[in-house]
């Protein structure tokens, strides 16, 4: 209900027709409709029906019988008796249909750490399953951010080849008012043709990667084809701030990276496997009741055709005393997998470290090269103004005007890259740390 306010505000406060998207209105969109997320959350759920499953082996179990027969005919077994009145005794009669009915209930109350060990695994499997859709969320919400920005910057490199273009077609007026005058060369009309043909190629390029970034943001946010999109920032607002110290965040990648969570849990499920195993080799004891009630109930003696009720309560126990060392090395198979696991868990808790580091450096090189990008851009841009000043004046070569033109179209790059390498490069610490 909130994701879908927030969704009802965006359209209403953006322009007419458009999807109005911010930062924040695209991770919780992205969220809501990814169905990598909807999958690992129903993965998650099964795992705690699981848990349930595992847990039901505390209770004792009740079943519930009920069999009829037909059988063939056999002859009668009896005995005469030597007094005189008495008929024979049937001790075996033929008796054809054949009716049971019964109860039974049965308690585990020693399974040499099957159950535990169950029970156990199973919590463990539930929380890597939690784990696993929290890293998948993440990396959705990385996704989300990191298409976000990347349609923020085609939509500023837009901007620029635009602007680039309109400078190349004022050089060529420039030049074809100096040709006129008699102060250019055919050379000269040609290079202001060929910068407006570049400038052209340029927009035309960006304007096709500006139309594919907004496709991968309307494709991530289950948006319609042809809904247009308006973007809530510019390279030109605020920027990120700088990241805390290197330590603390390791130090909180450490405890909250859903990865090491899901990994620590998977060596848990291995140990507690490895005591399932084990099991195998300790005698198991239940406690039973049975009743039945059958016709004929062959605890009555002699077997007569009629209904009859019985009872039991009693103790099974069972011990697999020899079964060709198969569960000692399933125990020391899981024993290895387990270690084997710690040791991945180890790797990868290096790899997050390193990972952490790399985006901490990313994040502060990139604001670190905005103010030189910035003075460049300054510096290019009152170089091209004097530059085309004098050009148009008739006191400069158009080669020294296209050379402004070219750093000028290389300093608005850096600065596009810089601001956008910024945010990207933010949402990427927050995704190493787990945040």
């Amino acid at each position: 209900m909130k994701c879908l306010a927030v969704l009802i505000l965006a359209v209403m406060t953006g322009s007419a027709g458009a999807f109005r998207v911010e930062p924040a209105l695209a991770v919780a969109r992205a969220l809501e409709v990814s169905d990598a997320a909807f999958a690992a959350e129903l993965r998650a759920d099964a795992a705690a029906r699981t848990v349930a499953a595992a847990d039901a082996a505390l209770f004792p179990t009740l079943s519930v019988s009920a069999s009829a027969a037909y059988r063939s005919s056999v002859p009668e077994f009896s005995i005469t008796i030597p007094v005189p009145g008495l008929t024979p005794m049937v001790l075996a009669p033929d008796i054809r249909e054949v009716y049971a009915t019964g109860l039974r209930m049965q308690q585990v109350l020693f399974s040499g750490g099957a159950v535990t060990g169950a029970r156990r695994a199973a919590r463990h499997e539930l929380e890597a399953g939690r784990q696993i859709a929290a890293q998948i969320r993440a990396d959705v919400r990385l996704q989300a951010l990191s298409v976000y920005w990347s349609a923020v910057r085609a939509g500023a490199a837009l901007r620029a080849a635009e602007a680039q273009e309109r400078r190349a077609q004022r050089l060529h007026t420039d030049a074809g008012a100096l040709d006129d005058a008699g102060m250019a060369t055919p050379a000269d009309l040609a290079a202001a043709r060929e910068r407006i043909a570049s400038a052209t190629v340029q927009r035309i390029r960006t304007a096709a990667l500006s139309d594919n970034a907004h496709a991968q943001l309307r494709s991530l946010l289950h948006l319609d084809p042809g809904t247009p999109i308006e973007l809530a920032d510019s390279l030109d607002g605020p920027l990120p701030p700088l990241p805390e110290s290197l330590e603390s965040l390791q130090d909180h990648a450490l405890r909250s990276r859903p990865e090491l969570a899901a990994s620590r849990s998977r060596v848990r499920v291995l140990e507690a496997r490895r005591a399932i195993a084990g099991a195998g080799s300790w005698p198991s004891l239940s406690a039973v009741t049975q009743w039945d009630y059958s016709r004929p109930n062959q605890r009555y003696f002699p077997t007569e055709d009629a209904w009859n009720d019985s009872w039991s309560v009693g103790i099974v126990g069972a011990w697999n005393v020899f079964d060709g060392g198969k569960a000692r090395a399933d125990a020391r198979s899981l024993e290895a997998a387990a270690r084997g696991a710690a040791r991945d868990l180890a790797e990868l808790q290096r790899l997050v470290l390193l990972e952490v580091e790399t985006a901490h450096r990313d994040l502060c090189s990139a604001i670190a090269t905005i103010a030189a990008a910035e003075a460049a851009l300054d510096a290019a841009g009152q170089r091209q103004r004097q530059t085309g000043d004098r050009f148009a004046a008739g006191l400069a070569a158009i080669a020294d005007q296209l050379d402004a033109e070219a750093q000028l179209q290389a300093a608005e790059g850096m600065v596009i890259d810089a601001h956008s390498g910024a945010w990207i490069a933010s949402a990427r610490l927050e995704r190493a740390v787990g945040r």
